[in-house]
């Protein structure tokens, strides 16, 4: 018979630490990202690119990686005729990588 609560782990085994629990589901959320602008880039669709790229960049581990996504971002949402264009670009020159 078993019980109807779940078993305790296996003592020997590691509990992962909160690093490696942000780790994973970053890694996660990453390939998520990346399977979603492949779609979106197969389609040309420029708008979802833009929003996509903006949601990576928001998520950014660092202030390069920001700016290479708010990049694409902006790039892409002039291509879509967007009005977020102009809050990307804005962004852009708060981080040094436009000129206003």
């Amino acid at each position: 018979m078993t019980a109807p609560y779940p078993t305790a782990p296996d003592s020997t085994a590691p509990i992962p630490t909160s690093r490696q629990r942000m780790s994973t589901a970053r890694a996660m959320a990453a390939r998520d990202l990346h399977a979603a602008l492949l779609e979106a880039h197969r389609r040309g669709d420029a708008a979802t690119l833009s929003r996509l790229y903006t949601d990576a960049a928001d998520g950014a581990a660092s202030e390069e990686e920001a700016g290479f996504f708010l990049t694409h971002a902006f790039v892409m949402a002039l291509d879509a005729g967007r009005p977020e264009a102009k809050t990307l670009r804005a962004r852009l020159v708060r981080m040094g990588r436009d000129t206003p």
